[in-house]
């Protein structure tokens, strides 16, 4: 989650599904991944983890934002795990060291030179960021 920038608002259909692709989820007692991640959304929102941005018309989540003190614990744990990295988080990425790599658009007006990195992931576009898996 830590992925997106402070204060973005988030699709959580789109949130859910990352979280499955991710294989952060364990499907529970006959339970789809899906239920069981709407299921962690709502637990998030009820520790105000996160905050809903949006209903859809049935009254399911539709959008959401993540707290600030969430978003700097997610930071951390990416950094400790070495999951991601930015350069827009002030990240040297010339090292690899990380899983995927972020490239945020729109936050940044400096160009990167990732010829060096993009021969060792495929990469995955999303509406506002970029993530390089790496091989390791």
């Amino acid at each position: 989650m830590g992925v997106y920038p402070e204060d973005k608002r988030i699709h959580a259909s789109r949130l859910r599904k990352l979280w499955v692709a991710e294989g952060l989820l364990k499907p529970t007692s006959g339970k789809s991944l899906e239920e069981v991640a709407k299921e962690y959304m709502k637990d998030l929102i009820d520790r105000n983890l996160m905050m809903i941005d949006g209903l859809g018309c049935r009254g399911n989540i539709r959008f959401c934002k993540m707290h600030d003190l969430l978003r700097d614990l997610c930071l951390r744990e990416a950094k400790k795990e070495r999951f991601f990295c930015s350069p827009e988080l002030g990240q040297d990425i010339s090292s690899i060291q990380c899983r995927i790599v972020v490239l945020v658009q729109g936050t940044s007006n400096k160009k990167y030179d990732f010829s060096e990195v993009l021969h060792l992931a495929p990469l995955v576009r999303f509406s506002h960021v970029n993530l390089m898996k790496l091989a390791h």
